[in-house]
């Protein structure tokens, strides 16, 4: 059964682990009135006290320490990946509605059971894939969804990773710690892609050893979305921190989309579209995007005016280009996209009637894509 859940007072909050990335989440959740931290666990006692100390909480010496405190509702297992299975197992069981760090687990067969624990404890299961509460997931899922640049056909996701901070005895690079970089990481794009084109089917794989160490460094694999949109996946952890980008190109019938950053907080838009399609696309990103810059490049006519032929040769009026960048830096958009997360969890613990965007099922089948390209790419990399 599931903790009894405050009816107006905030909803305590508990962090498995004690990080930077833990303290990063805290800070971002700062501005939510509904959310009260009460208290952290973490493996080392001594970075759990040090934690509880700087941020006014209670630190438990033992996890079921944690999970008997009454003032508890809701568990945030930010712990590493090979844990988070057995830490986000033991709050289900509780009774605590469990938030989860990506992955779900570093198996299907963990990961399958942790969506069965929270049926059958009735309590609510969500993973951080902060990318869907990023400035831009919705409009380019309204794009998308209303073909305004006609049908997707073909995207491409390019994350090329700084590594200064990973050392190569950093758990990151264990896989039976991290699962490898597609489990660990890569299921961040493989859910946001997901999100926009339905379920997919892993149909390649591939990893590539950095030279001279026992590290595989780089990872891909394609994706084939609802038999409509292959999507290739690359991720590489071997630049700088200056040059850290990450870039997803969505290539449509009538044009393309072009997202830059993390979380990502620059888009790009060139088509050629019809009147009607062009105030539509003009009426939706003003709404979304403030200072967005959406301008006509050139009003076609005479057989300029055709669209292609995939598309059914529609009637094209204008050659268009728009623009978007946030005013915000990327950390700070990072943080408004997990505070974004966290309203969403704690809107559906108050009410049985509100799904979590981002459910555990939502996770597996994340999780299902990258191991399913993890194993080819290992084979390829053998």
């Amino acid at each position: 059964m599931p903790v009894a859940t405050p009816t107006s007072a905030p909803i305590g909050y508990a962090i498995v682990g004690a990080s930077s990335f833990a303290q990063f989440c805290l800070d971002a959740y700062r501005g939510i009135p509904d959310l009260r931290p009460v208290a952290v666990w973490s493996r080392s006692f001594d970075h759990a006290a040090a934690f509880a100390e700087r941020n006014g909480l209670v630190a438990h010496p033992h996890l079921h320490g944690l999970l008997a405190d009454p003032g508890v509702t809701l568990v945030h297992v930010a712990s590493t990946p090979e844990r988070h299975a057995p830490d986000a197992l033991a709050a289900l069981a509780s009774g605590r509605h469990v938030l989860v760090e990506k992955p779900l687990a570093t198996s299907l067969l963990d990961g399958a059971r942790l969506v069965g624990a929270a049926r059958a404890n009735d309590v609510r299961l969500g993973v951080d894939f902060m990318m869907r509460f990023g400035p831009l997931w919705r409009p380019v899922a309204t794009i998308l969804e209303e073909a305004l640049l006609g049908a997707p056909i073909r995207a491409d996701v390019l994350n090329c990773a700084g590594d200064d901070g990973l050392p190569e005895d950093h758990w990151f690079w264990d896989p039976q710690r991290s699962g490898g970089i597609l489990i660990e990481h890569g299921v961040h794009f493989l859910d946001l892609l997901g999100s926009w084109f339905g379920p997919g089917r892993v149909t390649h794989g591939y990893a590539v050893p950095r030279p001279g160490a026992d590290i595989i460094d780089q990872v891909g694999c394609e994706v084939r979305h609802a038999d409509a949109v292959t999507v290739g996946h690359y991720h590489g952890f071997h630049q700088s921190r200056q040059l850290d980008r990450q870039q997803v190109r969505i290539v449509c019938e009538l044009g393309e989309l072009v997202l830059e950053g993390w979380v990502a907080d620059r888009l790009r838009i060139r088509a050629v579209l019809s009147d009607a399609a062009l105030l539509r696309l003009r009426t939706l990103l003003e709404q979304a995007l403030p200072g967005v810059r959406v301008e006509v490049q050139r009003t076609l006519d005479g057989e300029d005016r055709r669209g292609s032929r995939r598309a059914g040769q529609p009637t094209l009026d204008h050659v268009v280009a728009a623009d978007w960048a946030s005013p915000h830096d990327q950390q700070q958009v990072y943080a408004e996209a997990l505070a974004a997360l966290m309203r969403d969890m704690l809107q559906a613990v108050r009410d049985p009637e509100h799904h979590v965007r981002v459910s555990g099922e939502d996770g597996l089948a994340a999780l299902r894509l990258a191991v399913a390209g993890a194993p080819a790419a290992s084979s390829a990399a053998a």
